[in-house]
């Protein structure tokens, strides 16, 4: 098997912080929604060398998820991973419903009023607790937050990388 992608097939979902302990397990920061999404993945590769890399376990203690990573069988091993980027192919992911959109996806959509007019492009989405909100940026570099929310949101045109809103 060619272990050689191209990028654009594969999406970040996370990325290794600290090892814990001397057994080999460190903290991952996940980006995907939920601890449960990351683990459906099932198959994950290194930035670097876009070498598949498989977890011997995963566990999740509050907002924190820990693993171990095959292959790295102690504390100065699975130092080399930290601030390593975790992809995976975009086709592993979950099925979502209609009217359900993966973040990647909305990521770099135009974000217009309802007369048409661009208020900017959605640089990210965030959430500061009391649910997402599109991070957009307008041509003056200035942000604003918009709730993803049906007050708020007229339409979602993934293909065609729009999103029409309507402010409260």
């Amino acid at each position: 098997m060619n272990n050689r992608h191209e990028k654009k097939e594969l999406i970040l979902v996370g990325v290794f912080s600290q090892p814990l302990g001397l057994k080999g397990e460190i903290k991952i920061n996940i980006y995907t929604s939920s601890f449960e999404s990351f683990k459906k993945i099932g198959k994950f590769f290194l930035e670097d060398d876009e070498l598949e890399i498989n977890f011997k376990a995963l566990r999740n203690s509050g907002d924190k998820i820990y693993g171990f990573v095959k292959g790295y069988n102690d504390r100065s091993d699975v130092s080399k991973l930290k601030g390593k980027k975790i992809f995976a192919f975009r086709e592993n992911f979950s099925k979502i419903k209609k009217n359900e959109y993966y973040a990647i996806d909305l990521i770099k959509c135009t974000v217009m009023d309802m007369k048409k007019t661009i208020i900017g492009v959605v640089y990210n989405v965030k959430n500061f607790g009391a649910g997402d909100l599109l991070e957009v940026i307008d041509r003056n570099k200035k942000i604003s937050y918009i709730p993803i929310d049906n007050d708020n949101i007229v339409d979602i045109d993934i293909n065609n990388k729009k999103i029409i809103i309507n402010p409260i």
